[in-house]
């Protein structure tokens, strides 16, 4: 059921670049309320235990929250680089992402309670999982209801952009004395640039900064942009440490299957998922203020994704014993080092291929790299699938697999000798 994300995110994901720029930010979250409303519903009215229709109507509800997921997920980075300043790009894409991470939290801290509701072993509890179900499916409806009513057409102004606006006006008046009906023009020629970038796809010449012209890019087809891509060697090189990095993801999915053959139970997983999701918190936000304030792109990216690399090392060779209270404190403490690092380094990596690869329009460098990913996570999701079918001791496999992969994503960034245009990062 869960592979069914990664399958339809692929098509998917071509569209929403489409979808954001002709019709705008409201039609993306409705599409996505819409969807994931119908789907919720239905799959609890396909929650059935042992009948193989009612599998499939459920499956039918699950395909629809799939194909709804990218589009809320995929606007992140062309609102990040198209909105917001230079200086509050990777906060934009970390807080997308840590929504998504709060809304894992919650699952890991109330579904076990609710799944395993009214029974003394570990198994599924029938009255428990429809509950889990509905709450979703309400909690959806709520969601659709809320997007209806406050969702715009255009995000609001940054605060960063009005400050801007205020100190060019406050510096013309100083050189010249304008008319009322000049600022004016330029107030509204600013506000009205900013949202064309998004919906456009490509940027005019911002009228109120010239050296501040964080988005100038000029008119491309996606064919054209993914020629150049595919022919550069830095944002390939970028894409497979990202797509490497991804493999935490994955594992994380599947934790509960990994531990459970060293007498872990679904309360262990659950709490290990709460302590990695505060540290999650903690590593987004102080990375992210880092990247943009010290402008520090790639030194940051390889502390984060090695540290990674060392705090998976040691989640891996403490899976080769049993548990025990100081072996479950020492994967609480690896949690920690991989929280703060390694899901962190994602939307870090994502920076780095929007300033390395101008004038490539970020739609088309940001949607080509998650399609990449995720061709790879369907791959590697694959691979495990057969890993853990056919092979006795899959767990340890899964795990040493994954450290090569974080291996190999840090030598990519590290290895990585591509400049970052001045257009895109204002270095004052």
């Amino acid at each position: 059921m869960s592979m069914i994300f990664l399958i339809v995110q692929l098509p998917t994901s071509w569209g929403v670049s489409f979808v954001m720029k002709r019709y705008g930010l409201r039609w993306c979250m409705i599409i996505f309320g819409v969807l994931t409303f119908i789907g919720m519903w239905i799959r609890c009215f396909g929650y059935k235990k042992g009948s193989e229709t009612y599998l499939w109507i459920a499956f039918c509800g699950q395909t629809l929250i799939a194909i709804g997921q990218p589009f809320v997920h995929s606007i992140s980075g062309l609102l990040s680089v198209n909105w917001f300043g230079d200086k509050e790009r990777t906060l934009v894409q970390v807080v997308t992402l840590l929504m998504g991470l709060i809304g894992g939290g919650v699952s890991f801290a109330i579904g076990p309670s609710l799944i395993t509701m009214g029974q003394t072993a570990m198994r599924g509890s029938e009255i428990g999982m429809i509950i889990y179900l509905v709450l979703q499916a309400v909690i959806a409806s709520a969601c659709l209801v809320l997007i209806v009513i406050f969702v715009k057409d255009k995000p609001p102004t940054p605060p960063v952009i009005i400050k801007e606006n205020q100190t060019i006006d406050s510096t013309e008046e100083k050189d010249e004395e304008p008319t009322e009906g000049t600022n004016l023009t330029i107030n509204s020629e600013s506000n009205e640039g900013q949202f064309n970038a998004i919906e456009s796809g490509h940027h005019g010449e911002k009228p109120f900064s010239n050296s501040n012209a964080k988005d100038i890019y000029p008119q491309q087809t996606i064919w054209q942009g993914a020629k150049k891509l595919l022919t550069s060697p830095h944002f390939i090189m970028l894409t497979i440490g990202s797509s490497c990095l991804n493999s935490v993801f994955q594992t994380l999915a599947i934790l509960e299957q990994l531990i459970t053959p060293k007498g872990y139970t679904t309360f262990d997983n659950a709490n290990i998922g709460l302590v990695h999701l505060v540290f999650v918190l903690i590593g987004c936000f102080g990375l992210s203020i880092l990247f943009d304030k010290t402008k520090r792109f790639k030194l940051i990216s390889c502390i984060s994704s090695f540290t990674a690399c060392i705090g998976f090392a040691c989640f891996s060779v403490i899976m080769q014993w049993e548990k025990t209270d100081f072996t479950l404190a020492m994967v609480y403490l690896s949690f920690v080092v991989i929280g703060v690092s390694a899901i962190p380094s994602l939307p870090l990596i994502s920076q780095m291929l929007v300033y390395s690869t101008y004038p490539v329009h970020p739609a088309t460098s940001l949607v080509i790299s998650s399609a990449i990913g995720t061709i790879w996570s369907v791959i590697f999701l694959v691979i495990v699938n057969v890993l853990q079918s056919e092979v006795t001791n899959s767990s340890n496999i899964i795990l040493w697999m994954d450290l090569s992969l974080l291996i190999i994503g840090f030598v990519m960034v590290l290895l990585f000798r591509g400049k970052f245009d001045n257009v895109l990062v204002n270095k004052k």
